[in-house]
């Protein structure tokens, strides 16, 4: 695969924020330092424990259905993924699904501006262009040069609806980053594989016991 392709496999940071904003897989750093313990504590007891009843004797069964290897790679793999997350999606997918949200905490121009330049602010062509697109559709001073209006940052700048400019920058950020997108996406998968692998432990589990 060249190296032009492998980018077309990452997932964009949209569809990655349903995974990234989950409660459960973040909460797989809090597994990262329990299961080494549980995993030593559960060695040390016995398989089974019976008791002794009148005529018969009731067996209770210590082993854990599912491997603690599985369990402690999908904490790792979903760690892995949450952290890629957290560092590399930008704040603006990352915070916001809706611009009434954004707007809601009072924001507007300034952090329109912030959120473009943040990423398309040094002056290569392809980001020189994107910011004179961004002018023309979106801008009160389109025939300011863009460095200018840069270092004067007017709250006025974006002209209503400042909606149209939110998601005209949040689409164009949502492909940023397509390595680590790739990799945040690949360690979401591998951490379902292996908790998929843990439930299919569990439920072979169960059938050879009943």
């Amino acid at each position: 695969m060249s190296r032009f392709a492998w980018p077309r496999l990452a997932l964009p940071w949209t569809t990655l924020t349903h995974a990234g904003r989950s409660k459960v897989l973040r909460s797989s750093y809090f597994w990262l330092f329990v299961v080494p313990i549980l995993a030593h504590l559960t060695s040390s007891l016995n398989e089974r424990i019976t008791i002794p009843l009148w005529r018969s004797e009731l067996v209770i069964q210590l082993v854990l259905p599912f491997s603690w290897k599985m369990f402690y790679f999908a904490a790792v793999a979903f760690a892995v993924a949450s952290a890629i997350y957290a560092l590399r999606c930008p704040a603006l997918i990352r915070h916001y699904d809706k611009y009434s949200e954004f707007e809601s905490e009072g924001k507007g121009s300034r952090e329109l501006i912030n959120a473009l330049l943040e990423y398309y602010g040094d002056d290569s062509p392809e980001h020189q262009n994107l910011r004179r697109q961004f002018v023309e559709l979106h801008g009160t001073a389109a025939k300011k040069p863009f460095q200018v209006v840069r270092k004067h940052m007017h709250t006025n700048y974006v002209r209503q609806p400042q909606s149209d400019a939110f998601w005209w920058i949040r689409e164009h950020i949502d492909n940023m980053s397509p390595l680590s997108r790739l990799f945040c996406g690949a360690f979401y998968f591998l951490g379902g594989v292996f908790g998929l692998i843990v439930v299919g432990q569990g439920f072979l589990y169960v059938l050879r016991v009943l």
